[in-house]
């Protein structure tokens, strides 16, 4: 999958998980990141252990944030990592072609 964010843009990706938001299951997949411009702030974000989570976060729609799926309950809410110090947040400053990889249910 590819999704692109322009620099500048306003509304930042909210946290989620990318397994729910495609129709693949396993655990054994894996994302790939890699910026074609300079990231120095706004860049991805990874909460450590998340990967390891029973349920999945409820994912929501981008533009509007409704949510994506019925049935919450067989989800997680929304993480604020930011304002939760039990989560740890991972983040690089990263130049263009540098990949990160990661777990799809991260």
């Amino acid at each position: 999958h590819v999704l692109v964010q322009e620099p500048g843009t306003q509304k930042p990706t909210p946290w989620h998980q990318d397994i729910p938001y495609y129709f693949v299951d396993g655990k054994q997949t894996v994302s790939f990141w890699i910026p074609i411009d300079p990231v120095k702030e706004a860049t991805l974000r990874l909460i450590a252990g998340s990967h390891k989570w029973e349920k999945m976060v409820l994912p929501v729609r981008w533009l509007n944030d409704a949510n994506f799926y019925a049935g919450e309950g067989d989800y997680l809410p929304v993480p604020d990592p930011d304002n939760d110090p039990s989560m740890k947040v991972l983040e690089w400053e990263m130049e263009p072609g540098d990949p990160i990889l990661f777990d799809f249910r991260t």
